[in-house]
């Protein structure tokens, strides 16, 4: 169990191919902040942390889901995306997403650059990254703006070949008319393969129904299919993340929330079905923001916070679950300490252990 360095807060963890674990945090008030970098070192101390943005105070951290979100792709390269404070994002509206790399392991950023184009945005992206130099970035956002045109709010995506030094046009991805839940976030991987999985809430029926979807590519994010694996009638926003892991076999196992509890689903490489969709643990506290690592043998640590909201923190909370997605016999579920306002913890797996941050 780690801390977050200097009382930051929406921590986020990587491990390189050394076995160096790095970490993303925010730092500031909750409607503008930095955004910071740093890795542990060997002694178990943290290095000196690097600020990420270049534009200072151009991060948000109110409503927690609108976070940054980073992926480790081709030799080292660290590619980082977050939704940008309007008030100094160089224009009122929209709300941009903000794109900055770097290529030498997190010692240093370049400019940051907006990614989004001039789309109303409210609920977080994702961003994605393989061994082969593709990086992917992705936002929802719709014409009309706002949670008023949910229905209409689309998925878009901007991929580079070149390790995010050039990224082509804006496209859509999800289909017209299945919407997309305005205030939440969305997670993205791609596998080792190459093939590229998007997890994201819709909000279909004139937003009365707010169920996970996914977009699957398996040609490498030119094109992606799209199913509903959890259905979840709502008529309001959860405000709610989720995340992804690729497992054993190039499966992927992702997790989210429906009805304060947290639900496990497995995707095949390729396919948009999901093998398996389950609830993981089920208890008397809201549980969101769960986030997911896999082992070297096969096995899932999940965490999640309990009793979080707008303005609102919580605890800490985790347990094990086996590659069928079944909960750990000999794990329980643990309380781990407090969780800030705005903020989750992050897991990694580092050898044969887990570290989880809060």
């Amino acid at each position: 169990m780690l801390t977050t360095p200097e009382q930051g807060i929406q921590p986020r963890a990587l491990v390189d191919g050394k076995g160096v674990l790095h970490l993303l945090w925010y730092a500031g008030g909750a409607k503008g902040g930095n955004l910071f970098h740093a890795t542990r070192q060997a002694d178990k101390t943290w290095s000196a942390p690097v600020k990420v943005n270049s534009i200072p105070h151009s991060a948000v951290a109110a409503g927690t889901i609108r976070g940054a979100q980073y992926a480790m792709g081709r030799d080292g390269y660290l590619h980082v995306i977050w939704n940008g404070y309007k008030e100094t994002g160089g224009k009122a509206e929209p709300m941009p997403l903000y794109y900055t790399r770097s290529t030498d392991g997190g010692k240093t950023f370049e400019p940051q650059r907006i990614v989004s184009g001039d789309w109303p945005m409210d609920g977080g992206g994702a961003v994605a990254a393989d061994p082969n130099g593709k990086v992917h970035v992705f936002w929802h956002a719709g014409r009309e703006g706002g949670r008023e045109g949910e229905v209409s709010r689309r998925i878009f995506i901007r991929s580079s070949t070149d390790d995010g030094a050039n990224f082509d046009d804006e496209r859509t991805i999800s289909p017209e008319g299945t919407g997309v839940c305005a205030c939440c976030s969305m997670q993205a991987l791609a596998t080792r393969g190459g093939n590229v999985h998007v997890l994201f809430r819709n909000a279909f029926d004139a937003g009365k129904s707010r169920n996970i979807a996914t977009l699957i590519s398996g040609d490498g994010g030119k094109t992606f299919s799209y199913a509903e694996v959890d259905p979840w009638r709502i008529h309001g926003c959860p405000m709610s993340s989720m995340s992804l892991v690729e497992v054993q076999g190039g499966a992927v196992v992702g997790a989210w929330e429906r009805e304060g509890q947290i639900v496990l689903g497995r995707f095949g490489a390729t396919n948009n079905q999901p093998g398996k969709v389950t609830v993981a643990m089920q208890g008397p506290s809201q549980r969101k923001h769960p986030v997911l690592a896999t082992g070297r043998d096969g096995s899932l640590l999940i965490a999640w916070t309990e009793g979080t909201g707008w303005n609102k923190g919580g605890t800490l909370a985790w347990q094990m679950v086996d590659q069928d997605l079944t909960l750990n016999s000999r794990s329980v579920p643990v309380t781990a300490g407090s969780v800030p306002v705005w903020s989750f913890c992050s897991v990694a797996a580092i050898g044969g252990s887990f570290v989880l941050v809060r």
